[in-house]
């Protein structure tokens, strides 16, 4: 009969070497320039990011998960995809599946900019999407400026989407469809180019998530950075705060 395979620990290959697909911040299998499909996941989503990374690697693209727990670690090795170790981070908040946690999802989204900031400072740029993200085709096209309509995306430091689903429609002269109204800006799906203004922008998000008040998430205050409003605009302030606000 066949030897039952003994665990293998998530630091650690086949064969008793250092794991090749844990990385340090020095060992990111990438140079400055490069650009990086990146995601952020516990090991309590591990169906969604193994899906998650199986359609981006299907795209021929270069993978970097943040794996946020030891549980994640262990998944990459075990599927052999490239993660970023940002287990020693883990708060008790945050080890698990955080989305109904308040506190945890927010420690959660100040994490995640913790390990995207330093990627962005090395020269790295970054597609960084939700594990719930499923990639049928590639975004480097439309980020490159490539796409009909898209060419100034070429030059932006920060591309979003939104709750907008019609991007057709978006840049229709005749029916500019819902892109100047009000919608949410959806933070599940972000490009960052690794310049002063991209890093700026997502330092101050950071701080945003930090200082934010009871109810503030990641996209809440992403949105009222984006629409120029103050750190913790949407629920830090009173009424009339809000109605002084310039």
């Amino acid at each position: 009969a066949a030897a039952r395979a003994s665990p293998v620990s998530p630091d650690v290959a086949v064969g008793g070497g250092p794991s090749p697909y844990v990385h340090t911040l020095e060992s990111i299998p990438a140079k400055e320039g490069d650009l990086m499909m990146m995601t952020y996941a516990t090991g309590g989503v591990r169906e969604m990011l193994h899906n998650w990374v199986l359609h981006v690697e299907r795209l021929g693209l270069p993978v970097l998960v943040s794996a946020m727990d030891k549980d994640a670690v262990a998944l990459a090795t075990e599927k052999k995809f490239h993660c970023l170790d940002w287990s020693h981070t883990a708060a008790a908040e945050d080890t698990s599946y955080v989305r109904g946690s308040e506190a945890g999802f927010r420690a959660l989204g100040v994490r995640k900019l913790d390990v995207l900031l330093p990627v962005l400072r090395m020269g790295i740029n970054v597609v960084l999407s939700d594990v719930d993200c499923v990639w049928s085709s590639s975004p480097l096209p439309m980020f490159h400026g490539k796409v009909a309509g898209f060419e100034d995306f070429a030059a932006a430091d920060l591309l979003v989407a939104s709750d907008c689903m019609d991007p057709i429609l978006d840049v229709s002269v005749r029916d500019p469809g819902c892109y100047h109204d009000s919608v949410d800006k959806n933070t599940g799906v972000l490009a960052v180019r690794a310049t002063p203004n991209g890093i700026a922008a997502m330092a101050e998000w950071k701080v945003r998530l930090q200082v934010g008040e009871k109810n503030e998430q990641d996209q809440t205050t992403f949105n009222d950075l984006i629409d120029g409003n103050g750190r913790g605009h949407r629920w830090g302030m009173s009424n009339a705060q809000r109605a002084d606000f310039k």
